[in-house]
């Protein structure tokens, strides 16, 4: 009986120990995205809330009698409450590198500046499909998505909500420079993202 101080306390410890490995929280991550070239840091602002910036491209298409792609800078700012960390760890599934559901508020600028190829006219096809180009874009909206890592560091991510948009098109021709502004309009958005965590790998 004399060891029983000492066994209790190896008890309380390993089960302590055990409930600090299981208590989810969002965690500090750098990512390198892939499907849309860029880069994007997610950092935690409480246990299951996050910021996340990313700074990548969006992409315009364009298939008439000069068919033509066109990458645009587009920057994103992401605020993300997860709400099933804990049933994914009830039910054995990992949490780590923010692996969960998550909804919030989703705002993004889409620079009129093409990184790649020609800035062409915009027209409805292309704006539905992937997004205005050749003019700049502010969007802010409600969101929902999810978010895996993997042990490997391998990161896909989907969203999508709606919100609203604005257009400014500012462009010269024959006829003189025109200006358009858009106000505000209903705008759906949704994006598929796929990367790697930096420095992940357990």
């Amino acid at each position: 009986m004399k060891h029983f101080p000492l066994y209790l306390a190896l008890l309380f410890l390993a089960f302590n120990t055990k409930g600090q490995s299981n208590d989810p929280h969002v965690e500090n991550q750098f990512l390198i995205n892939v499907l849309w070239p860029g880069v994007a840091y997610e950092f935690g602002v409480s246990k299951t809330i996050s910021i996340r910036l990313d700074a990548a491209t969006s992409l315009g298409i364009i298939a008439f009698d000069d068919s033509s792609f066109d990458l645009y800078p587009r920057f994103d700012a992401q605020l993300r409450n997860y709400y099933n960390f804990e049933r994914r760890i009830t039910k054995g599934k990992s949490v780590s590198g923010n692996s969960g559901n998550f909804y919030g508020i989703n705002a993004y600028y889409t620079s009129d500046v093409a990184l790649l190829g020609n800035d062409f006219e915009p027209d409805i096809g292309n704006i539905i499909a992937f997004g205005p180009a050749d003019f700049e874009t502010f969007y802010i909206g409600a969101t929902y998505g999810l978010q895996r890592t993997y042990t490997s560091g391998f990161n896909w991510g989907l969203q999508f909500g709606i919100g609203v948009i604005s257009v400014d098109l500012d462009r010269s021709d024959s006829g003189g420079g025109v200006t358009a502004t858009d106000d505000f309009s209903v705008y759906p958005n949704f994006r598929v993202t796929i990367g790697w965590v930096v420095g992940r790998k357990r």
